[in-house]
C-alpha cells in the first residue's frame, strides 16, 4: 500500500561542535532564605537536559557537556587577562566529544549539585582551547551562568584570541552582554528551557 511508509528527506547541516558549559558554583544555589528564592542551577539543568537531546539529534554536530567550579591555584604569571588566568577550573564531564548521548543520560543527576566559587576565566579559557582544536566547520559554546563575580573586561579579551569559536551566555537572571557578543537573559525557570532552546538552533542554522 502506497501509504505505509512515508519517505522523509534530511538535508546534512554544516558540521558543527557545540561545547555546552554549565555554571556549578556555589552562588548558582538555591538560597531558601532568600524571599524570592530562585534554583538557578534546577534551571540550568533542565535547559541542559533538553539542549543535549536535541544536539543528539541534529545532523552533523558533535556535542560535550560539562559544568565547571573552582579546582586549585598554581602559580603563574602574567599580566591583563592572562592574569586572571592563576585559578583553574575543575570539571565535571557529563559527555564528551567521543562519548554517545547515552553518557550523559546515565551521569546527567550530578548536573544538579554545586561546589565551591566561580573560576569563570580559567573555565572559559579551558573550553574555547578546547572547541578552537575541534575538525568542525562551526564551533560554539553555550556558556549558562549567573555572572556572579565575573571579570567581563578578561571574557572579552580572552574571547578575542579565538575568533572562530562563537559564544553564547545564557545568563540566568543577569546580562551577560558584557562578557558575551551574543547572549540571552533568562528571568523565570520556566523560560530557561524554551530560550536556550532558540538560540542554539539559530547559531547551528546561521
Amino acid at each position: 500500500a502506497t501509504d505505509v511508509f512515508e519517505r522523509r528527506n534530511s538535508v546534512a547541516g554544516i558540521d558543527t561542535a557545540v561545547l555546552i558549559a554549565v555554571d556549578q558554583s556555589a552562588s548558582m544555589g538555591l538560597d531558601e532564605g532568600a524571599r524570592d528564592a530562585f534554583d538557578a542551577i534546577g534551571a540550568a539543568a533542565g535547559a541542559t537536559r533538553m539542549l543535549a537531546q536535541v544536539l543528539s539529534r541534529c545532523p552533523g554536530v558533535a556535542f560535550d557537556v560539562r559544568g565547571f567550579s573552582a579546582g586549585t591555584d598554581f602559580c603563574g604569571s602574567g599580566h591583563g587577562s592572562d592574569s586572571a588566568l592563576q585559578k583553574q577550573a575543575s570539571w565535571h564531564v557529563f559527555k564528551s566529544f567521543a562519548e554517545s548521548a547515552s553518557a550523559f543520560t546515565r551521569r546527567s543527576a550530578a548536573l544538579y549539585k554545586v561546589r565551591s566559587t566561580t573560576p569563570e576565566i580559567a573555565a572559559l579559557a579551558d573550553v574555547l582551547r578546547i572547541v578552537s582544536a575541534r575538525k568542525e566547520q562551526r564551533k560554539i559554546v553555550i556558556w549558562i551562568g549567573d555572572g556572579a563575580s565575573y571579570s567581563a573586561h578578561a571574557a572579552m579579551a580572552l574571547q578575542a584570541k579565538y575568533p572562530n569559536v562563537t559564544v553564547i551566555g545564557i545568563g540566568i537572571r543577569v546580562d551577560l552582554s558584557d562578557c558575551f557578543k551574543h547572549s540571552v537573559e533568562v528571568s523565570e525557570a520556566k523560560d530557561l528551557a524554551a530560550v536556550s532552546f532558540r538560540t542554539i538552533i539559530k547559531a547551528i542554522a546561521a
